[in-house]
């Protein structure tokens, strides 16, 4: 799948986080960079993949307390 990132930036930081982005993030693909007001916004695109495991059942005995749940 992918996952679509939004990150809004200050315009006071925009200009140092620029500069910062192009030296560290070179691979990195900026989709849409827009200016509202005194907010940048940056959206980009990150594959990931997700691995479904099946979680235990639940245990069978709690404490006396009700809240502790004892470990099998």
């Amino acid at each position: 799948g992918e996952l679509e990132v939004v990150k809004e930036i200050h315009k006071k930081l925009s200009s140092e986080k620029r500069e910062n982005s192009e030296q560290q993030n070179d691979d990195a693909t900026m989709e849409d960079e827009l200016e509202n007001g005194h907010v940048v916004v940056e959206k980009s695109k990150m594959p990931f993949l997700m691995l479904g495991l099946d979680l235990p059942p639940p245990p069978l005995f709690k404490d006396v307390m009700e809240k502790n749940i004892i470990p099998q």
